[in-house]
Protein backbone atom coordinates (compact mmCIF):
# COMPACT_ATOMS: atom_id res chain seq x y z
CA UNK A 1 0.00 0.00 0.00
CA UNK A 2 1.76 3.52 -0.89
CA UNK A 3 1.63 6.67 0.96
CA UNK A 4 -0.58 5.91 3.63
CA UNK A 5 0.63 7.30 6.88
CA UNK A 6 1.64 11.59 7.13
CA UNK A 7 3.59 12.75 10.48
CA UNK A 8 3.78 15.97 11.13
CA UNK A 9 6.10 17.30 14.10
CA UNK A 10 9.47 18.89 15.43
CA UNK A 11 9.15 22.06 17.92
CA UNK A 12 7.88 24.48 15.56
CA UNK A 13 4.08 24.16 16.47
CA UNK A 14 2.58 27.14 14.22
CA UNK A 15 4.71 25.45 10.88
CA UNK A 16 2.90 21.87 11.62
CA UNK A 17 -0.30 23.55 11.91
CA UNK A 18 -0.28 25.60 8.66
CA UNK A 19 1.26 22.75 6.65
CA UNK A 20 -1.00 19.84 7.62
CA UNK A 21 -4.05 21.91 7.46
CA UNK A 22 -2.63 22.41 3.68
CA UNK A 23 -2.44 18.73 3.50
CA UNK A 24 -5.77 18.08 4.52
CA UNK A 25 -7.18 20.62 2.24
CA UNK A 26 -5.65 19.25 -0.55
CA UNK A 27 -6.42 15.62 0.47
CA UNK A 28 -10.56 16.50 1.66
CA UNK A 29 -11.32 19.88 0.13
CA UNK A 30 -11.57 23.45 1.52
CA UNK A 31 -14.37 22.17 4.34
CA UNK A 32 -12.33 19.09 5.25
CA UNK A 33 -15.05 18.17 8.27
CA UNK A 34 -17.67 18.05 5.65
CA UNK A 35 -15.83 15.30 4.43
CA UNK A 36 -17.45 11.91 5.25
CA UNK A 37 -14.22 9.96 4.93
CA UNK A 38 -12.10 11.57 7.26
CA UNK A 39 -12.11 11.09 10.88
CA UNK A 40 -10.47 13.26 13.15
CA UNK A 41 -9.71 12.31 16.59
CA UNK A 42 -9.01 16.07 18.41
CA UNK A 43 -5.53 15.38 20.05
CA UNK A 44 -5.41 19.24 21.50
CA UNK A 45 -8.69 18.95 23.32
CA UNK A 46 -8.65 20.43 26.77
CA UNK A 47 -10.97 17.10 28.48
CA UNK A 48 -9.40 14.40 27.06
CA UNK A 49 -6.14 12.77 28.26
CA UNK A 50 -3.82 10.61 26.00
CA UNK A 51 -4.83 7.56 26.70
CA UNK A 52 -8.65 8.24 25.96
CA UNK A 53 -7.28 10.41 22.62
CA UNK A 54 -5.17 7.06 21.75
CA UNK A 55 -7.89 4.45 22.69
CA UNK A 56 -9.65 6.43 20.37
CA UNK A 57 -7.20 6.63 17.53
CA UNK A 58 -6.47 2.81 17.88
CA UNK A 59 -10.30 2.19 17.51
CA UNK A 60 -10.38 4.50 14.15
CA UNK A 61 -7.27 2.92 12.59
CA UNK A 62 -7.89 -0.91 13.24
CA UNK A 63 -11.81 -0.38 11.88
CA UNK A 64 -12.40 -0.40 7.88
CA UNK A 65 -14.03 2.22 6.16
CA UNK A 66 -17.39 2.50 6.30
CA UNK A 67 -20.05 3.94 3.59
CA UNK A 68 -17.06 5.48 1.75
CA UNK A 69 -14.65 3.84 -0.13
CA UNK A 70 -11.43 4.72 1.94
CA UNK A 71 -11.09 6.40 4.84
CA UNK A 72 -8.68 9.03 6.05
CA UNK A 73 -7.83 8.95 10.02
CA UNK A 74 -6.41 12.25 11.50
CA UNK A 75 -4.98 12.83 15.12
CA UNK A 76 -5.19 16.34 15.18
CA UNK A 77 -2.74 18.75 16.98
CA UNK A 78 -1.80 16.07 19.41
CA UNK A 79 -0.08 18.04 22.06
CA UNK A 80 0.45 15.09 24.60
CA UNK A 81 3.15 13.18 23.14
CA UNK A 82 5.12 14.05 26.39
CA UNK A 83 2.53 12.03 28.76
CA UNK A 84 2.25 9.63 26.17
CA UNK A 85 5.86 8.66 25.64
CA UNK A 86 6.02 8.27 29.46
CA UNK A 87 3.62 5.27 29.76
CA UNK A 88 5.09 2.08 30.75
CA UNK A 89 5.53 -0.37 28.60
CA UNK A 90 6.99 -3.99 28.05
CA UNK A 91 6.30 -6.76 27.02
CA UNK A 92 3.47 -8.04 29.10
CA UNK A 93 1.98 -4.79 27.99
CA UNK A 94 2.88 -2.64 26.34
CA UNK A 95 2.48 1.24 26.22
CA UNK A 96 -0.22 2.65 23.39
CA UNK A 97 2.37 4.49 21.27
CA UNK A 98 4.64 1.16 21.31
CA UNK A 99 1.05 -0.72 20.69
CA UNK A 100 0.51 1.76 17.30
CA UNK A 101 4.02 1.30 16.31
CA UNK A 102 3.06 -2.44 16.33
CA UNK A 103 0.11 -1.94 14.24
CA UNK A 104 2.10 0.11 11.51
CA UNK A 105 4.45 -2.47 11.24
CA UNK A 106 2.28 -4.99 10.28
CA UNK A 107 0.27 -2.85 8.30
CA UNK A 108 -3.25 -1.49 8.25
CA UNK A 109 -6.46 -2.41 6.27
CA UNK A 110 -6.43 -1.49 2.76
CA UNK A 111 -7.91 2.21 2.09
CA UNK A 112 -7.03 3.48 5.21
CA UNK A 113 -4.69 6.94 5.38
CA UNK A 114 -3.09 7.76 8.47
CA UNK A 115 -2.22 11.52 9.37
CA UNK A 116 -0.73 12.71 13.15
CA UNK A 117 0.33 16.06 13.42
CA UNK A 118 1.65 17.74 16.55
CA UNK A 119 5.11 19.27 18.70
CA UNK A 120 7.19 17.13 20.94
CA UNK A 121 7.56 13.87 18.81
CA UNK A 122 10.88 12.22 20.56
CA UNK A 123 12.73 11.32 17.61
CA UNK A 124 14.96 8.70 19.79
CA UNK A 125 11.58 6.15 20.66
CA UNK A 126 10.22 3.21 18.80
CA UNK A 127 7.30 5.22 17.88
CA UNK A 128 9.33 7.94 15.72
CA UNK A 129 11.63 5.08 13.96
CA UNK A 130 9.08 2.98 13.29
CA UNK A 131 7.09 6.15 11.01
CA UNK A 132 10.45 7.47 9.92
CA UNK A 133 11.35 3.43 8.48
CA UNK A 134 7.52 3.45 6.84
CA UNK A 135 7.69 7.11 5.44
CA UNK A 136 11.04 6.42 4.12
CA UNK A 137 10.37 3.22 1.95
CA UNK A 138 7.95 5.02 0.70
CA UNK A 139 4.98 4.35 2.71
CA UNK A 140 4.14 8.26 3.82
CA UNK A 141 5.85 11.31 4.65
CA UNK A 142 7.66 13.02 7.08
CA UNK A 143 7.34 16.37 7.88
CA UNK A 144 9.65 18.11 10.33
CA UNK A 145 10.01 21.85 11.70
CA UNK A 146 12.03 23.23 13.47
CA UNK A 147 12.10 26.79 14.93
CA UNK A 148 14.71 29.26 13.46
CA UNK A 149 17.29 29.93 16.04
CA UNK A 150 17.14 34.06 15.99
CA UNK A 151 21.21 33.43 17.07
CA UNK A 152 21.62 31.09 14.41
CA UNK A 153 24.68 32.41 11.89
CA UNK A 154 22.10 32.58 8.64
CA UNK A 155 18.93 33.27 10.84
CA UNK A 156 18.60 36.63 8.46
CA UNK A 157 18.75 34.36 5.20
CA UNK A 158 16.40 31.97 6.81
CA UNK A 159 13.60 34.50 7.58
CA UNK A 160 14.18 36.21 4.34
CA UNK A 161 13.38 32.95 2.36
CA UNK A 162 10.66 32.38 4.55
CA UNK A 163 9.10 35.35 4.07
CA UNK A 164 9.36 35.17 0.34
CA UNK A 165 8.42 31.51 0.38
CA UNK A 166 5.09 32.59 2.30
CA UNK A 167 4.34 35.88 -0.67
CA UNK A 168 4.33 33.35 -3.22
CA UNK A 169 2.20 30.69 -1.69
CA UNK A 170 -0.13 33.44 -1.92
CA UNK A 171 0.79 34.66 -5.17
CA UNK A 172 2.07 38.11 -4.86
CA UNK A 173 6.05 39.25 -4.99
CA UNK A 174 7.66 41.29 -2.32
CA UNK A 175 10.09 43.47 -2.67
CA UNK A 176 14.40 42.62 -1.31
CA UNK A 177 13.82 45.82 1.23
CA UNK A 178 10.47 44.51 2.36
CA UNK A 179 11.18 41.18 3.12
CA UNK A 180 14.20 41.72 4.86
CA UNK A 181 11.94 44.39 7.41
CA UNK A 182 9.40 41.77 7.82
CA UNK A 183 12.62 39.25 8.60
CA UNK A 184 14.45 41.29 10.48
CA UNK A 185 11.62 42.47 12.65
CA UNK A 186 9.69 39.22 13.04
CA UNK A 187 11.81 38.47 15.50
CA UNK A 188 11.37 34.83 14.17
CA UNK A 189 7.83 34.89 15.53
CA UNK A 190 5.99 33.39 12.81
CA UNK A 191 2.45 33.77 14.02
CA UNK A 192 3.11 37.25 13.89
CA UNK A 193 5.25 37.27 10.61
CA UNK A 194 2.12 35.45 9.56
CA UNK A 195 -0.76 38.39 10.55
CA UNK A 196 1.61 40.72 9.44
CA UNK A 197 1.42 39.49 5.68
CA UNK A 198 -2.31 38.77 5.82
CA UNK A 199 -2.39 42.55 6.18
CA UNK A 200 0.06 43.60 3.74
CA UNK A 201 -1.59 40.81 1.41
CA UNK A 202 -5.18 42.39 2.00
CA UNK A 203 -3.74 46.80 1.72
CA UNK A 204 -1.81 45.68 -1.55
CA UNK A 205 -4.50 43.25 -3.37
CA UNK A 206 -4.62 44.30 -7.12
CA UNK A 207 -0.99 45.51 -7.02
CA UNK A 208 2.01 42.94 -8.08
CA UNK A 209 4.11 43.70 -5.07
CA UNK A 210 4.87 44.37 -1.71
CA UNK A 211 7.31 47.25 -1.13
CA UNK A 212 8.77 48.50 2.18
CA UNK A 213 6.82 51.53 2.28
CA UNK A 214 3.43 48.80 2.34
CA UNK A 215 5.05 47.44 5.59
CA UNK A 216 5.55 51.22 7.03
CA UNK A 217 2.01 52.16 6.64
CA UNK A 218 0.76 48.62 7.95
CA UNK A 219 2.33 46.71 10.01
CA UNK A 220 2.26 47.29 13.77
CA UNK A 221 4.69 49.84 15.30
CA UNK A 222 6.69 46.90 17.60
CA UNK A 223 9.66 47.64 19.63
CA UNK A 224 11.58 45.19 17.05
CA UNK A 225 10.21 47.30 13.84
CA UNK A 226 11.65 50.31 15.97
CA UNK A 227 14.80 49.32 16.29
CA UNK A 228 14.96 47.83 12.94
CA UNK A 229 14.39 51.59 11.72
CA UNK A 230 16.40 53.53 14.08
CA UNK A 231 19.55 50.95 13.23
CA UNK A 232 19.27 51.53 9.85
CA UNK A 233 18.96 55.20 10.04
CA UNK A 234 22.01 55.19 11.76
CA UNK A 235 23.66 52.84 9.37
CA UNK A 236 22.71 55.39 6.66
CA UNK A 237 23.98 58.63 9.02
CA UNK A 238 20.83 59.78 8.62
CA UNK A 239 20.40 61.56 12.12
CA UNK A 240 17.00 63.68 11.17
CA UNK A 241 15.03 60.49 10.50
CA UNK A 242 17.24 58.69 13.83
CA UNK A 243 15.72 61.29 16.04
CA UNK A 244 12.22 61.31 14.22
CA UNK A 245 11.97 57.93 15.64
CA UNK A 246 12.72 58.36 18.93
CA UNK A 247 9.08 59.74 20.19
CA UNK A 248 7.53 56.62 19.00
CA UNK A 249 10.27 54.62 20.82
CA UNK A 250 9.57 56.65 23.82
CA UNK A 251 5.72 56.09 23.30
CA UNK A 252 6.54 51.99 23.23
CA UNK A 253 8.05 52.62 26.64
CA UNK A 254 5.38 54.48 28.49
CA UNK A 255 2.73 52.14 26.92
CA UNK A 256 4.42 49.69 29.48
CA UNK A 257 6.04 47.43 27.35
CA UNK A 258 7.44 44.59 29.22
CA UNK A 259 11.62 44.36 29.81
CA UNK A 260 13.67 47.59 29.05
CA UNK A 261 13.18 48.16 25.36
CA UNK A 262 15.38 51.11 25.20
CA UNK A 263 18.52 48.63 25.83
CA UNK A 264 16.81 46.14 23.02
CA UNK A 265 16.94 49.45 20.65
CA UNK A 266 20.38 49.46 21.74
CA UNK A 267 21.09 45.44 21.18
CA UNK A 268 19.93 45.96 17.91
CA UNK A 269 22.10 48.96 16.85
CA UNK A 270 25.02 47.32 18.13
CA UNK A 271 23.87 43.86 16.14
CA UNK A 272 23.56 46.55 12.86
CA UNK A 273 26.92 47.64 13.27
CA UNK A 274 28.82 44.16 14.67
CA UNK A 275 27.43 43.64 10.96
CA UNK A 276 28.88 46.57 9.50
CA UNK A 277 31.91 45.65 10.84
CA UNK A 278 32.33 42.19 9.76
CA UNK A 279 31.49 43.58 6.26
CA UNK A 280 34.12 46.40 6.13
CA UNK A 281 37.06 43.29 7.30
CA UNK A 282 35.58 40.99 4.91
CA UNK A 283 35.25 43.86 2.22
CA UNK A 284 38.89 44.10 2.82
CA UNK A 285 39.60 40.73 2.94
CA UNK A 286 37.85 40.12 -0.68
CA UNK A 287 38.65 43.77 -2.51
CA UNK A 288 34.94 44.10 -2.48
CA UNK A 289 34.53 47.01 -5.12
CA UNK A 290 32.50 50.27 -3.84
CA UNK A 291 30.28 49.69 -7.07
CA UNK A 292 30.01 46.04 -6.24
CA UNK A 293 25.94 45.43 -7.00
CA UNK A 294 23.84 42.77 -5.38
CA UNK A 295 24.82 40.20 -8.09
CA UNK A 296 28.07 40.95 -7.35
CA UNK A 297 27.53 39.65 -3.73
CA UNK A 298 25.49 36.82 -4.87
CA UNK A 299 28.38 35.63 -7.02
CA UNK A 300 30.46 35.85 -4.15
CA UNK A 301 28.81 34.59 -1.72
CA UNK A 302 28.06 31.44 -3.93
CA UNK A 303 31.72 31.26 -4.94
CA UNK A 304 32.71 30.82 -1.21
CA UNK A 305 30.36 28.81 -0.13
CA UNK A 306 31.43 26.20 -3.27
CA UNK A 307 35.02 26.96 -1.43
CA UNK A 308 33.32 25.37 1.77
CA UNK A 309 33.29 28.85 3.72
CA UNK A 310 30.54 29.25 6.50
CA UNK A 311 30.91 32.92 8.73
CA UNK A 312 28.64 35.14 9.29
CA UNK A 313 29.38 37.16 6.15
CA UNK A 314 28.57 33.97 3.31
CA UNK A 315 25.18 33.60 5.47
CA UNK A 316 23.72 37.03 4.68
CA UNK A 317 21.33 37.51 1.96
CA UNK A 318 23.22 39.34 -0.78
CA UNK A 319 20.54 41.79 -1.07
CA UNK A 320 21.35 42.98 2.39
CA UNK A 321 24.83 42.60 2.05
CA UNK A 322 24.21 44.93 -1.09
CA UNK A 323 22.26 47.54 0.94
CA UNK A 324 24.75 47.14 3.74
CA UNK A 325 27.84 47.92 1.73
CA UNK A 326 26.50 51.35 0.82
CA UNK A 327 26.15 51.89 4.90
CA UNK A 328 29.93 50.94 5.32
CA UNK A 329 31.41 53.14 3.16
CA UNK A 330 30.05 56.09 5.24
CA UNK A 331 32.07 55.13 8.28
CA UNK A 332 36.10 55.29 8.68
CA UNK A 333 37.98 53.12 11.00
CA UNK A 334 37.59 55.29 13.15
CA UNK A 335 34.18 56.37 12.84
CA UNK A 336 33.44 52.90 13.45
CA UNK A 337 35.19 52.69 16.78
CA UNK A 338 33.49 56.13 18.36
CA UNK A 339 30.32 54.35 17.39
CA UNK A 340 30.61 51.31 20.00
CA UNK A 341 32.22 53.74 22.21
CA UNK A 342 28.68 55.58 21.86
CA UNK A 343 26.73 52.34 22.39
CA UNK A 344 28.65 51.54 25.22
CA UNK A 345 28.20 54.72 27.00
CA UNK A 346 23.83 55.20 25.87
CA UNK A 347 24.53 51.57 27.87
CA UNK A 348 25.82 52.54 30.73
CA UNK A 349 23.56 55.68 31.10
CA UNK A 350 20.54 54.39 30.61
CA UNK A 351 21.14 51.28 32.92
CA UNK A 352 21.55 54.06 35.52
CA UNK A 353 19.14 55.85 35.56
CA UNK A 354 19.14 58.33 32.81
CA UNK A 355 16.73 59.47 30.53
CA UNK A 356 16.25 57.29 27.74
CA UNK A 357 15.04 60.49 25.15
CA UNK A 358 18.08 62.37 25.91
CA UNK A 359 20.33 59.25 25.43
CA UNK A 360 18.37 58.39 22.03
CA UNK A 361 19.30 61.87 20.97
CA UNK A 362 22.61 62.10 21.61
CA UNK A 363 23.64 58.60 20.24
CA UNK A 364 21.77 59.72 16.77
CA UNK A 365 24.02 62.80 17.09
CA UNK A 366 27.23 61.11 17.62
CA UNK A 367 26.87 58.10 15.33
CA UNK A 368 24.53 59.46 12.33
CA UNK A 369 25.73 63.32 12.62
CA UNK A 370 28.66 63.10 9.99
CA UNK A 371 31.87 64.34 9.36
CA UNK A 372 30.61 67.71 9.95
CA UNK A 373 29.81 66.52 13.59
CA UNK A 374 33.47 65.54 14.69
CA UNK A 375 33.39 68.25 17.13
CA UNK A 376 30.19 67.15 18.34
CA UNK A 377 31.38 64.03 19.28
CA UNK A 378 32.74 65.40 22.57
CA UNK A 379 29.89 67.56 23.35
CA UNK A 380 27.68 64.30 22.80
CA UNK A 381 30.12 62.34 25.84
CA UNK A 382 29.32 65.19 27.32
CA UNK A 383 25.34 65.14 26.91
CA UNK A 384 25.97 61.21 28.05
CA UNK A 385 27.52 62.44 31.09
CA UNK A 386 25.01 65.08 32.12
CA UNK A 387 22.06 62.23 31.75
CA UNK A 388 23.84 60.18 33.59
Amino acid sequence: MSEWLHIFSGNDDFSIKQQVAKFIRERCGESPEEDPSLEIIRGDSDTGKYDELLDQFINAVTTPPFLTPEKTVWLRHFNKFEDAFAEPSDKKRKSRLDHIADLFREGLADRITVVIDGPGMDRKRTFYKTCAAICQAGGGSMNWFEKMDPKARDFGAAMTRKVRDLCAESGKRISAEAATFLAETSGGDLPRLKNELDKLLAYTEGQPEITLRDCHTVCAVTPEALSWEFSSALAERNAAKAIALIPAIIGTLEQGSSGKVELAILGAVSSEFKKLLTLKCEGERYSIPDSASPGYFENLFAELKNKGVKNSFVSMHPFRAFKMWGSVKRFSPREMADVFDAIFEANRAIVTGADARRCLESLAIRIAGGTRNSAVSGRTEGAFRKTS
